[in-house]
């Protein structure tokens, strides 16, 4: 039986050109196809050509495929006839006895590739068999449930969701900017030259030619383009049908411009090597890495430059990215990034392209060769020589920074400088305590805060973005906008992953030693949630970690909260249950019970082993001051509980979560304060263990978890400042088993802010900031926690790998009443306030081009909201945004 799809229909340049695929009963038969007029006569000058598509192969013959080998035969399809408008054209397909006509007018061609006919085609491709039988095995996994409200997702994704490739054209820079730019360029105070160095390897001379004439139709002219071409001519049999070869092209621009040069190597050397002959010809500032036959933004070196005259000291800038098909018309798979994001870099290489380094910066980082030449990217690393070199680039530069805040802060050692005003935690005169408690108010002011030595040490841009909890970097800068084009095929982009198995063993290795050099504790690194993500895994001391449960009711609940953790692999937890106002009974036995199940106070000769563990010995010197490194001292013996320890304290006051918990605080004896509602339930017995992994780091000062709902959607995977027109959960309500934009879900990542329902944190700092503010009772305040914290230059941790189920706002109700929805408006206030610089001008964790309206990380919707907006709350009018009310929620 013949089976095909046509994926790609485009009318261009006076050529029809068809992608797609066919087989027939047997796959290694050939399928003859023809294109015919309206005649059904064969037109002269059509072109044939096979295609690898694995994912069609995977699809339909992965079993034959596991039996007897790979297929012989590619079972994609490159088809070019000329065309012009008003023809006709009909694919003639054969295979098995059987012909099958496909009819391309311009009607149907407008028809085929608008928005409409691609959300019909989802739709349909939902019906396959090979469809349902993934959906087959989706609900014996996972369930009815869970499949029913995966196919709704779908469903609704499709019909929602903006075609990227329509919402870029919309959104993308005109020629009137463009011209603009050209004209200002003179403006700029700074003016560096760019070396764009760009391996070659048989390159078809079509997209050879848009890569280099993307480079010349920059805005910004200063830049030399370094090319080393490694094709084996030699060897090979060159087609003229198929044009020039890359040598005769690259002599024509190199007569043309003498910014293009290229030398030509003997042998090939690998793409390591060869990239590293292309930087070795540099002799630019920066140096710009890219693939021979991707493209650029025409306003790529423009926004490069803008970004290094804001930022000084960039040692490294990275733009967002897309997919374009081979005609350069369907752009698609948009990778829309967050600013310099380290633990996420750990779990993927999301920075890819565009990737600029300073020139100085990757000679810091150059290895020598016993001939004396320079070793940029290494070939140890290949198939991931990329990713190695960019954790290489990024950790020095996090160096560099760490050394110039260090010296400005040991210039200052001598001073008393006191941190800004910060809420102080006061508890109310109100709350009654127990006999045991001598104190009737708790007063902790703030400590002495670091953040004005470090303040000091940043330019005034880099001053505000810190003071307002956005600062990432000053050495690593992150262009939100999408500057680089990677060619791909639309419908190709989930092959075999199996196939580059050894790219991702090395990305492994490379992020393994990326730990040990910057003297992360890193026992192992296992592979994420796919092929090419990362998941490494730390070693720790198990310091005691003090975990503060505010409680009213609800035993049955906080019963299950404590001996969840309690079974889990973290064996040093000392509990700490802030009764508030129980009416039950059974509460106050379940209290009694406790006390003979578990002890209350910590053995005499435990000794908290925080201090415990020795950083291991960096093989370079980044790893002594870079800023993730693990400080100790390993002659202090470690101690391991037999059991928890767990105390009931009373807070007789109103119901305030802040104050319930600053008060519990001052019962804790652990240097590690784990902040946890009494409906939360441990999945993974090594949560909490992967949790302290990241808040024992001097840069990370809060970790959050994932978080599930009893039916496994996930009701928190990160927090993002902005998302609702305040704060929200990122992929709220999506299956826990469902993919997520870029996986990020699944990925360790640094956010603003993560829940308080299960949130680590250290002392030190939770008395720095002064607790939890007070002014926010019940809504907002571990958000506001976080962005203190922030504050401080310190990281905020997702850890998906640390899980956990919430059943949400069990013990509390809604706020349903009036009395609650002006408390809760008043914290909206007080809230938006203290933090509007953020929500005005984005999360430094979220791209501008994505939605506030959904939790899914959708395109923002252009007839609703512009790109780089605020969401238009209403209660923050005026605080926030300005403007006409139109799309304001309320």
């Amino acid at each position: 039986m013949l089976r095909f799809k046509v994926d790609i229909a485009l009318a261009r340049e006076g050529e029809l050109m068809l992608q797609g695929w066919a087989f027939g009963s047997n796959p290694e038969e050939e399928v003859k196809l023809t294109v015919v007029d309206q005649a059904g006569n064969p037109v002269p000058g059509t072109t044939v050509s096979s295609v690898r598509r694995d994912e069609v192969v995977n699809a339909f013959f992965g079993d034959v495929v596991k039996a007897h080998g790979a297929l012989r035969r590619d079972l994609g399809f490159d088809v070019h006839t000329p065309y012009a408008q008003g023809e006709t054209r009909i694919l003639v397909l054969q295979a098995d006895g059987q012909t099958k006509r496909v009819k391309f007018t311009d009607h149907i061609l407008e028809e085929f590739n608008s928005v409409a006919h691609r959300k019909r085609e989802k739709l349909l491709a939902l019906f396959h068999w090979e469809t349902v039988e993934v959906a087959w095995e989706y609900f014996q996994k996972h369930g009815l449930r869970a499949l029913f409200k995966k196919s709704v997702h779908k469903i609704q994704n499709i019909q929602d969701d903006y075609d990227y490739n329509e919402w870029y054209k919309k959104v993308r820079i005109t020629d009137e900017e463009l011209a603009k730019q050209r004209e200002s360029v003179a403006d700029f105070a700074m003016q560096p030259t760019f070396s764009i160095v760009i391996p070659v390897y048989a390159t078809p001379e079509k997209f050879l030619r848009r890569m280099l004439d993307s480079i010349r139709d920059q805005t910004y002219p200063k830049f030399e383009v370094c090319l080393v071409d490694a094709t084996p001519y030699a060897k090979i049999q060159h087609d003229p049908a198929q044009g020039r070869t890359p040598q005769e092209v690259l002599a024509e621009y190199a007569a043309a411009d003498s910014r293009f040069r290229y030398a030509t190597l003997t042998e090939n050397l690998g793409i390591a090597e060869n990239t590293n002959a292309a930087i070795r010809m540099a002799t630019g500032d920066f140096i710009v890495l890219a693939d021979h036959d991707d493209e650029l933004e025409p306003q790529a070196l423009y926004e490069c430059v803008r970004a290094i005259c804001a930022h000084p000291d960039v040692q490294v800038l990275y733009s967002d990215e897309d997919k374009v098909d081979f005609e350069d018309i369907y752009y698609f798979e948009p990778h829309f990034k967050t600013d310099f994001n380290p633990d996420l870099l750990r779990s993927v290489n999301y920075i890819c392209h565009l990737f600029v380094a300073r020139r100085s910066l990757l000679d810091a980082i150059a290895e020598t060769a016993a001939d004396g030449r320079k070793i940029y990217e290494r070939s140890a690393y290949d198939g991931a020589q990329d990713y190695d070199l960019i954790l290489r680039a990024t950790e020095k530069a996090q160096a560099m920074e760490q050394a110039r805040l260090a010296s400005f802060a040991n210039a200052s050692a001598g001073n008393a400088v006191t941190g800004p005003q910060r809420s102080s935690v006061v508890a109310s005169t109100k709350a009654g305590v127990d006999d045991q408690t001598a104190a009737t108010e708790v007063d902790v002011e703030p400590k002495e805060s670091a953040q004005p030595a470090l303040a000091a040490a940043l330019n005034s841009l880099d001053q505000e973005l810190l003071r307002q909890g956005r600062f990432t970097s000053s050495n690593i800068i992150h262009i939100p906008m999408v500057l680089y084009h990677w060619r791909a095929h639309q419908a190709s982009t989930a092959q075999h992953p199996e196939a580059k198995l050894y790219a991702f063993e090395a990305g492994a290795r490379a992020v393994y030693d990326h730990c040990k050099r910057i003297g992360l504790p890193v026992k192992k690194v296992e592979q994420g949630i796919t092929y090419g993500f990362y998941h490494p895994i730390y070693e720790n001391q198990q310091p005691l970690i003090s975990v503060v449960i505010p409680n009213k009711d609800h035993s049955a609940d906080l019963d299950k909260a404590i001996t969840s953790l309690a079974a889990g692999n973290y064996k040093n937890l000392e509990f700490i249950i802030v009764e508030n106002n129980s009416d039950q009974a059974e509460t106050w036995k379940y209290y009694e019970e406790l006390k003979n199940r578990f002890p209350e106070e910590l053995p005499a000769d435990f000794i908290d082993p925080v201090t415990a563990f020795a950083a291991p010995t960096a093989e370079s010197d980044s790893a002594a001051s870079h800023p993730a490194q693990v400080s100790a001292d390993h002659s202090v013996a470690a101690s391991v509980l037999p059991q928890p320890v767990v105390k009931v304290v009373k807070w007789d006051g109103p119901f305030n979560y802040s104050a319930i918990n600053n008060y519990g605080v001052q019962f804790t004896h652990g240097q590690y304060l784990l902040f946890l509602n009494n409906d939360i339930e441990e999945i993974d017995p090594d949560s909490i263990d992967e949790m302290i992994g990241y808040v024992q780091r001097e840069d990370v000062g809060i970790c959050g978890a994932r978080l599930l709902y009893p039916d496994e959607d996930i009701q928190h995977a990160g927090v993002i400042m902005g998302m609702g027109g305040i704060a929200g959960a990122a992929f709220v309500r999506t299956h826990d088993s469902d993919l997520s934009y870029m996986h990020r879900a699944k990925c360790i990542q640094d956010y603003s802010c993560v829940t308080a329902a299960c949130l680590l944190t250290k002392r030190s700092l939770f008395d720095e900031v002064g607790g939890f503010t007070e002014k926010l009772a019940v809504a907002f305040n571990d958000v506001d926690y976080c962005m203190k914290v922030r504050a401080l230059g310190k990281l905020v941790v997702y850890n998906p790998y640390a899980k956990f189920y919430h059943y949400e706002s069990k013990s509390r109700g809604m706020e349903d009443t009036p009395e609650k929805l002006a408390r809760f408006h008043s914290e909206i206030l007080t809230f938006g306030t203290t933090w509007k610089d953020i929500l005005r001008d984005g999360d430094p964790y979220y791209s501008p081009a994505l939605t506030f309206r959904k939790a899914n990380f959708a395109l923002k919707d252009l007839t609703q909201e512009q790109v780089g907006e605020p969401m238009h709350y209403a209660l923050l009018k005026g605080i926030v945004w300005d403007g006409p009310d139109a799309g304001t929620q309320s």
